[in-house]
């Protein structure tokens, strides 16, 4: 996968958009009996997840990043949460396929977003200079440990190279 230029370019921003679009399809079934209460959390849920992805994507703080990236995850887990306490439920069966379609679209975008946070995990650590520039707010660490950024940068290089992590280089 090349290097995406704009949130909207991800994968897994477009599989939240397309979760979304599912989930407004449902919450339209006049036969999907459930609360307003369940019906406002449900959407704002489905929606969460593509803002949080595309706040994990612009530039910024890597940990502000990464909570972006957990929320993301938590509002996955909550979705899919609700879908399954909505199955337990007798549901009509004009309910039950776009239910069935969410699920499985819900536990997709939980696998890519699983798999892309992994690489905002990995990725290569900024320059020393460019972490010292600008300190750090919000309770971020200011000590940077040079051995251990030596060492994650080098895990990185081998990773893209394709070198097992015991090949001494």
């Amino acid at each position: 996968m090349g290097l995406c230029e704009r949130f909207e370019d991800l994968p897994v921003w477009q599989a939240a958009a397309d979760l979304y679009g599912f989930a407004e399809g449902l919450l339209s079934q006049p036969e999907l009996n459930a609360s307003p209460g369940w019906r406002d959390r449900f959407d704002r849920a489905t929606l969460a997840v593509s803002s949080d992805v595309a706040r994990a994507f612009e530039p910024g703080d890597a940990a502000e990043r990464w909570a972006s990236a957990t929320r993301a995850k938590a509002s996955l887990v909550e979705l899919r949460s609700m879908l399954r306490v909505l199955e337990r439920r007798k549901i009509p069966r004009e309910v039950q396929v776009p239910v069935s379609r969410l699920k499985a679209l819900a536990e997709s975008c939980t696998r890519q977003l699983q798999e892309w946070s992994e690489t905002l995990q990995e990725a290569p650590p900024a320059p020393i200079s460019a972490l010292t520039a600008h300190p750090p707010t919000r309770g971020v660490l200011t000590r940077i440990d040079a051995k251990d950024m030596r060492r994650r940068t080098v895990e990185v290089a081998r990773k893209i190279l394709g070198i097992l992590p015991n090949h001494q280089a």
